[in-house]
């Protein structure tokens, strides 16, 4: 029977010292402290076991605390960020909506402008409204007098009442200068281009200056290039002598390519 240290082995050592213990009684003495030596070492290892084990221990629970902590701290980017996608995902909605919302209103502006140049040549039998193309024909008598690019009073009345519509939106305009086929013969013009592109630079300038942005209104010279009726009764050349107006859109086809800002 093994007799734990530091209960009862020490007073029967002691008794057994103190009493002249025989061989066999010593051989006794000598196993109990063996035995007690062999505890004492179980002991320490495993007080050192215990210690190892208390500081992994309160290495785990400081890591634990290091990965809480950095478990919040991912936590609170991740709210972030989904508060941050909210915001962006609502704003992206408020830009969208407003874009309709301009888009709708530059179509109203559109429509508008169709519209109003087509009330314009319904009251005005110099006029004629296209609707497939959406231009506004000016009679060329109504403009200016016959071979000049000069306006007469009533082509700056007509152009009065055109201005306030063209002024609008931000279309595109442009100007058409066309003739009849009559060649030219007692004038200073070498052709009916040139006639055409004066007239047609001179209805510009009347309509830059009733405010009409100089970026969006050009003009172009067709001539004799493009009628509208036969050129062999004087009613077809009446209706071939016009300035048409032209509404476009900046990305239109026939838009002048690239603009270079300053």
């Amino acid at each position: 029977m093994f007799i734990r240290h530091g209960s009862l082995l020490a007073p029967v050592v002691v008794f057994l010292l103190a009493s002249g213990c025989s061989p066999s009684a010593q051989k006794t003495v000598d196993n109990l402290r063996y035995q007690v030596r062999s505890q004492q070492h179980v002991i320490a290892g495993h007080t050192r076991d215990n210690e190892n084990l208390t500081a992994e221990r309160d290495a785990l629970r400081n890591k634990l605390q290091e990965q809480s902590l950095l478990l919040d701290v991912y936590k609170k980017k991740a709210d972030d960020a989904e508060g941050a996608l909210t915001g962006a995902t609502s704003a992206l909605g408020q830009a969208q909506s407003a874009l309709n919302l301009a888009l709708s209103e530059k179509n109203q502006v559109e429509k508008s402008l169709q519209e109003r140049l087509q009330e314009l040549a319904q009251g005005d039998p110099d006029m004629e409204y296209d609707p497939k193309t959406g231009s506004l024909s000016v009679a060329a008598e109504v403009l200016f007098n016959p071979g000049k690019s000069e306006l007469r009073p009533s082509g700056q009345t007509a152009l009065n009442k055109v201005a306030p519509v063209l002024k609008e939106g931000d279309h595109l305009i442009r100007i058409d200068g066309h003739t009849d086929s009559d060649p030219i013969k007692k004038s200073k013009w070498d052709d009916n281009w040139q006639l055409a592109s004066e007239r047609a630079r001179q209805v510009l300038k009347v309509l830059i200056k009733q405010g009409v942005p100089k970026e969006r209104i050009f003009f172009a010279a067709f001539g004799d290039t493009r009628p509208r009726a036969t050129n062999k009764t004087a009613e077809g050349k009446k209706q071939n002598r016009r300035v048409e107006l032209v509404p476009l859109q900046e990305n239109s086809a026939a838009a002048p390519l690239g603009r270079v800002s300053d």
